[in-house]
Order: C-alpha cells, then sequence, then structure tokens
C-alpha cells in the first residue's frame, strides 16, 4: 500500500514538475550535495562501532574479530598528531613516535592481550576497559578534528 501511494506520488510531482520539498529530494537533475570523504565515512562509521563495543555490557571473545582491524584507525583519530615541525629530520620522527606511535602501541597491545586471556581474569578485564576508555577519550576529545568532510571545497568539520 505504501509503495503503491509512493509511485503514484512520484508521478504526480513528475507531472506536475512544483518545487515541493518532495520533489527537490526525488528529482535526479537538481544539483546533489558534496559527497564526504571515505575516510570520513571510514573514521565515522567505526568510531560508533567501537562505542558500541566499549559501552557493551559483556564482551564475547569474537568481538574483537569485529573491530581489530580498525584499532589503528581509531588510535590514529585518538592521537591525532601534530608534529611542531612538518620536516622529516630525526626530531620530528622522534616526536611522532612518542605522541602516536607508543600510545597505539601500549592501547592495542592491551587489548589484544585482555582478549588472548581464556577464561577471561579481574586483570585482564579491568585492562580491557581502561585501554577502552582511554580510546573513547581521545576520540570523545577532538578524534575528528581536522578531518575532511567533502571532497570538494574546503570545509572541515569543526
Amino acid at each position: 500500500m505504501l509503495i503503491a501511494a509512493y509511485i503514484v506520488r512520484r508521478f504526480i510531482l513528475l507531472a506536475s514538475r512544483q518545487k515541493t520539498p518532495f520533489s527537490i529530494i526525488l528529482s535526479p537533475s537538481l544539483p546533489q550535495p558534496n559527497p564526504p570523504t571515505p575516510f570520513y565515512v571510514c573514521s565515522l562509521l567505526w568510531s560508533v562501532h567501537f562505542a558500541g563495543i566499549a559501552f557493551a555490557r559483556t564482551l564475547h571473545y569474537q568481538f574483537y574479530s569485529w573491530y581489530f582491524d580498525s584499532l589503528p584507525l581509531l588510535c590514529l583519530l585518538a592521537f591525532n598528531i601534530k608534529t611542531s615541525s612538518p620536516k622529516t629530520d630525526i626530531g620530528s620522527i622522534l616526536e611522532a613516535v612518542l605522541k602516536f606511535g607508543l600510545p597505539s602501541a601500549a592501547i592495542m597491545g592491551t587489548i589484544e592481550y585482555a582478549f588472548n586471556i581464556y577464561p577471561a581474569t579481574t586483570q585482564s578485564s579491568v585492562a580491557l576497559q581502561i585501554a577502552h576508555a582511554v580510546l573513547m577519550a581521545g576520540l570523545v576529545g577532538g578524534g575528528m578534528e581536522g578531518v575532511k568532510v567533502y571532497n570538494k571545497g574546503s570545509r572541515k568539520m569543526k
């Protein structure tokens, strides 16, 4: 019934060519907004997916397979590195390693450790919750800052 009503409404709008809110949405000839960048889409989806896992009441071992491949990107977003100089000298590389590499390795290593303990112990569960809390704090505290949202133009997420 709803599909039939939709089809009838579509034909009426196309026949009348009136500028209604529905005709703007349904007309493919009107200019479309800029599509979001693939990096923004992945960042947004994986961040939301991680939030669901981090706030789950219980965690099963198979959950790790659902988000382990997104952990490097989530760490990149959480520990948004901004080195003092864009040069590739040893000081800048060391600064990037200290600001991004070590925290990321610690978070990913802790999560790997927690999921590789069977059966789960209090220590592994606390380690997992702390790693999730640190990663979530980094994402909430500006993880998407500076990520280019649209392909065209210079609009940035604020």
